[in-house]
């Protein structure tokens, strides 16, 4: 591990530099500025922005946010970063999502019986593709205009990389050509660039999400393959999964201490700071100390949400009155669910789903929850499971690498699709069955940020990928 430089050393060419000043870390954060979301990799982003300008300096390093715009990064303040409610183009924004997301996930729905009906459905596929390919052309050229709004707005924070600076690729910016020209200009000014590798989800398990996400997904992956120099992952699995992927496609110089890792934090951000809302005050006063568990994650296959309505569906029916809660916004396919829980005769009952619920509102939700259950069939971390045990919260989840990587000997494990599993653990759970958990230890934000700050210090140190 590298320590704190010293002020007035150099290590070497092609380490990281001081002397001159500290070593600066650039932390790409455009779809966070844009859109000022809080869902998980905005979290991720947001936090280890503000976390690690704060703990940068004993480093010898200095954090700054940057976006994208036409001319290049430009420098933003992180005040900028935090959660804001939506305005009026933000509703717009998260109407037009939800609309996408039900348009773009609807099956064929063609019955093989009649032609005509064969023949109605292929219409409507197409006119549907022909609307999908326009949003898509409409996002595109909404985001080419902001980026030429920035660069004129945000010319005087223009960045320009150092020697040794280094770009750290930490948000959504999936889709953007324009971002790997500035990339290619990045190292061409002698600095390194990284990427932060979530999952590879779209591409190892094409199946959970759109085929046009995954096309776009694997492009930003190959280019990141072929262009940055080091990867850190948010586990060791998503890591290994980043450096089997590069080799796969033939990058040169990817060896495996290139993909590093560090672990998210899992601070209680809320709790004695605000209160929650009154909707969600009202719905936990309805349940009149009624047993509930929680479920948070977005709304959409891969979380395989199906499997904890079917357990909870043959509790209820077996006359064990306990609630499930849902906190999430909705995601890839989530009308067949959504439509699913909006019918079921329990929801408003024992059945709820809050979507873009506020920290506070969360950390409620844990507080007086029985259990948080995860029972993803894919993840590339699983932060709610470390943010429940560190709150002393009961965890039943599902067995995928991640999750045991986490978590394992500290949580109640499941295969994804045993669903009678998942009832006997919500039963021995609701007997009294507890496991031991007091020994759980996991950083906070400010320590993860730290984590990933000496990360990147020590993958400075080797130079340019070849």
């Amino acid at each position: 591990m590298i320590g704190p430089l010293e002020k007035g050393t150099m290590h070497s060419e092609d380490g990281v530099r001081a002397g001159d000043g500290a070593c600066r870390v650039s932390i790409e954060c455009t779809h966070l500025y844009q859109h000022g979301l809080n869902t998980g990799i905005q979290r991720v982003v947001r936090n280890l922005v503000r976390q690690g300008e704060a703990c940068a300096a004993e480093l010898g390093l200095e954090v700054q946010p940057v976006i994208l715009t036409r001319g290049g990064f430009a420098r933003v303040d992180s005040q900028k970063l935090l959660p804001r409610k939506k305005g009026f183009f933000g509703r717009v924004w998260m109407a037009g999502r939800r609309v996408f997301f039900r348009m773009s996930s609807a099956g064929s729905g063609g019955k093989k019986a009649g032609g005509g009906e064969v023949e109605g459905s292929k219409r409507s596929l197409s006119l549907k593709g022909a609307i999908i390919r326009l949003a898509y052309g409409l996002v595109g050229l909404w985001e080419n205009l902001l980026q030429r709004w920035r660069s004129v707005r945000l010319a005087g924070g223009r960045v320009h990389a150092g020697p040794s600076d280094l770009l750290i690729l930490a948000d959504v910016s999936w889709k953007s050509e324009l971002l790997w020209e500035h990339v290619q200009a990045w190292r061409k000014q002698g600095g390194r660039v990284a990427i932060i590798c979530y999952d590879l989800i779209p591409i190892q398990t094409p199946e959970f999400v759109s085929e046009l996400a995954s096309r776009s997904f694997r492009r930003y992956m190959t280019n990141a393959a072929q262009m940055v120099d080091f990867t850190i992952g948010i586990s060791k699995h998503s890591a290994q999964e980043f450096f089997e992927f590069a080799r796969s496609i033939d990058q040169p110089g990817w060896t495996a201490e290139r993909c590093g890792s560090f672990r998210l934090g899992a601070d209680e951000w809320a709790k004695g700071k605000v209160g929650p809302s009154e909707d969600a005050k009202a719905t936990l006063a309805s349940l009149k100390g009624k047993p509930y568990f929680v479920a948070v994650g977005t709304v959409e296959i891969r979380k395989n949400h199906r499997a904890m309505l079917d357990a909870f569906d043959r509790l209820w029916a077996e006359g064990v009155d306990a609630a499930l809660v849902i906190i999430g916004n909705y995601g890839w396919r989530s009308p067949e669910i959504a439509e699913r829980i909006h019918t079921s005769p329990e929801f408003g009952k024992r059945l709820f789903w809050f979507t873009g619920a506020p920290d506070a509102d969360l950390e409620m939700w844990y507080e007086q929850c029985r259990a948080v259950l995860m029972s993803s069939k894919a993840e590339g971390f699983g932060l709610p499971v470390v943010e429940a045990l560190v709150r002393g919260k009961q965890v039943i989840a599902s067995s995928i690498p991640t999750h045991v990587e986490i978590a394992d000997g500290y949580v109640t494990f499941f295969e994804p699709d045993d669903v009678a599993a998942l009832v006997a653990a919500i039963r021995r759970n609701l007997a009294g069955e507890k496991k031991e958990i007091a020994g759980y230890g996991w950083p906070g934000w400010r320590e993860s940020a730290k984590e990933f700050l000496t990360e990147c210090r020590r993958m400075l140190a080797l130079g340019p990928r070849a």
